[in-house]
């Protein structure tokens, strides 16, 4: 953006070249802290302990391919945006919307362990 400005004293004009300033958007921001989100797997069990959804994410991977399994069972942490989170969420009855999913990891990121 161009910025043209007059010196009163002299009438001389000047202009200058200003890049215009960057926003975040909101939704950049949530992105960004999606990315930041992470529990370790005990904290993430206590969060859908307390939301009362443990007995169905558990019934759903006892079901599960091996993969998913061992990944729920060996994982010591989670992350918000990992392909693990993302297909839990999508295996349970109502699934989790990524709302759900952020109350979850921001509850569970709060449990001290």
């Amino acid at each position: 953006m161009t910025i043209a400005t007059i010196n009163l004293k002299t009438g001389e004009r000047v202009t200058s070249q200003n890049d215009a300033p960057s926003f975040t958007t909101p939704a950049e921001v949530l992105a960004q802290e999606r990315k930041t989100m992470v529990a370790s797997a005990m904290q993430v069990r206590l969060a859908l302990l307390a939301a009362g959804r443990l007995d169905e994410v558990e019934a759903v991977v006892a079901t599960a391919d091996p993969a998913t399994k061992i990944a729920w069972d060996k994982a010591t942490e989670f992350r918000r945006l990992s392909p693990t989170i993302a297909t839990f969420a999508t295996m349970v009855s109502p699934p989790f919307s990524a709302t759900e999913l952020d109350t979850l990891f921001t509850a569970a990121m709060e449990i001290e362990v």
